[in-house]
Formats: C-alpha cells, structure tokens, sequence
C-alpha cells in the first residue's frame, strides 16, 4: 500500500444537461478574461507608479465586470 487512507466515497456518474455544461464554462471565461485584466491593469499601474488607490479602483470596476 501507499500509505493512503482508502476513500469510502461513492462516485455516482449522472449526466449533465449541456446548458449547464455551458454556462459552467461561460463563467470560467468570464472570470478568466477578469483575471487577465487585473494582471494587465497591475503590471502597467507599475510600470506608470500609479497611486494604489487609482489602482484599487480600477480593480474593482474589473472585477465588477464593468471596465
């Protein structure tokens, strides 16, 4: 043995409707593209020395899904 506790987990295989399969991955873009924007907006408010309150600012509209 490995020295791992054998798991007492039932895996129980249903299908999915794909409208949820969809939307599951529409999210995880949605939140991929927010993180991409946050690391663009980070890496050039160093590079400018924006202030961090600008830059707090600018983060939230991000990630409220507004800039």
């Amino acid at each position: 043995m490995s020295g791992q506790a054998e798991s007492a987990v039932e895996v129980v295989e249903r299908p999915v409707p794909m409208r949820v399969l969809r939307a599951a991955e529409a999210q995880a873009l949605a939140w991929k593209k927010r993180a991409e924007e946050l690391s663009r907006a980070i890496k050039e408010a160093a590079a400018a020395g924006v202030s961090v309150g600008m830059l707090m600012e600018s983060c939230r509209k991000i990630m409220a899904g507004v800039e």
